[in-house]
């Protein structure tokens, strides 16, 4: 009995010490694995999308970290690159630009762009990593109701009020994220005038759609006495396929790097009626393809001829980076950061908008980057479409 009295006294003196550790005297929290949310970590190189999904856990976005930038040589580095990057590179506003995209949502996609975060490190190749959480939506609360002897009980279930909202495409119309309160707007599809506006609210647009009510036919009056309309002079700035796109004047087409790890540039003209189609033209962005590597003195073929297209480089080194490739019976003296900086520049002025091209991969061509080292020749490249032709456009 006196056994089972010193047990039990033992026991509610732990879960005391417990109580007082997760208070503690200062209010702090201590850590509790049995009621701590895991938190995960996501990561892109630039230009690629990043997407962050607590749907599966029924659970909404919560960010605790975030950089755009650089802080190793290792991550996001395909060819080896061992100088001229900026390795402490912090964008320190990127956790409140992926904040106002993802938290309180289930799901989000984010950009790794300068044009979504601005550029911290210029010439420096960057990429985004972000920790969140999957936190719990908001517990359902309950009311209850009595008709005579009968008890109703119904579950409310609140949602996490909301800090931005979602870019969206609809009637025609690519909505940029905005900010809880503001109003974005747009210009009354022709031959209409006016603004088409929607309210972003804690809950989400306003209404299922935007509002049209202040989109008016123009009239004006010829000298023949006809109503004549008036077309667009601008396209205005919009978001899709995570890319930023600028207002540009009527007839001008933008290009944009192609997202999500693809190579080529993706285009969308503006016209008269607006953006052109849905959606900007990604016909243009490929895979990589990287080319077989050479050894030294050897001759390297890119060919796009049966693709019907032409040769644009990516990504070029003659060089070592590694001492599996091309192995040489000098393996103790091999440098393996030997970069040729313009090894990209040399094949691109030999190879880009041909259809097919051949380069040796030798010194006299490139020059000698390590001497007393047996060096390769890697390059990666696209093939592009041979009657797109476009001109860059900035406004």
């Amino acid at each position: 009995m006196d056994d089972k009295r010193s047990s039990a006294a033992a026991t509610v003196s732990i879960q005391r010490f417990r109580a007082f550790l997760c208070v503690g005297i200062s209010g702090f929290v201590f850590y509790n694995p049995t009621s701590a949310i895991q938190e995960r970590s996501a990561l892109v190189c630039e230009n690629s999308l990043l997407t962050l999904d607590c749907e599966k856990k029924t659970g909404v976005i919560r960010i605790s970290k975030a950089n755009y930038g650089r802080l190793n040589l290792g991550t996001c580095n395909s060819l080896g690159t061992i100088e001229g990057w900026n390795l402490r590179c912090i964008q320190p506003n990127s956790k409140g630009i992926v904040a106002e995209r993802c938290d309180g949502h289930p799901k989000c996609s984010i950009t790794a762009s300068s044009e979504v975060f601005g550029d911290p490190c210029v010439n420096t190749f960057k990429y985004l990593q972000v920790y969140y959480r999957c936190e719990p939506r908001t517990p359902p609360y309950t009311t209850e109701s009595t008709t005579g002897t009968t008890t109703t009980r119904k579950a409310i279930t609140t949602t996490p009020l909301r800090r931005v909202c979602d870019a969206v495409y609809i009637e025609g119309k690519n909505w940029p994220y905005t900010n809880v309160g503001d109003v974005a707007s747009m210009k009354c599809p022709p031959p209409k005038v006016g603004t088409v506006t929607w309210r972003c609210t804690g809950r989400g647009w306003l209404g299922e759609r935007p509002d049209d009510s202040k989109c008016e036919l123009p009239v004006t009056e010829s000298p023949s006495g006809e109503t004549t309309t008036q077309k667009i002079r601008f396209c205005e700035m919009t978001v899709s396929q995570g890319i930023i796109w600028p207002q540009v004047r009527v007839g001008k087409e933008v290009e944009r790097p192609c997202p999500e790890g693809k190579l080529g540039k993706v285009t969308w003209k503006c016209t008269g009626a607006g953006w052109q189609g849905e959606r900007p033209d990604e016909s243009m962005c490929q895979l990589p393809i990287r080319a077989p590597i050479v050894c030294e003195n050897s001759v390297l073929t890119l060919d796009c001829e049966k693709k019907k297209g032409i040769i644009r480089i990516s990504e070029a080194n003659y060089g070592r980076i590694n001492l599996g490739t091309c192995k040489s019976q000098n393996t103790t003296d091999e440098d393996v950061r030997c970069i040729h900086p313009e090894s990209k520049r040399i094949v691109a002025e030999r190879c880009d908008g041909h259809p097919e091209c051949n380069i040796t991969a030798s010194s006299e061509v490139f020059g000698d980057p390590c001497v007393n080292t047996s060096k390769y020749l890697q390059v990666n490249y696209s093939c592009e479409p041979r009657s797109k032709h476009t001109v860059t456009y900035f406004e």
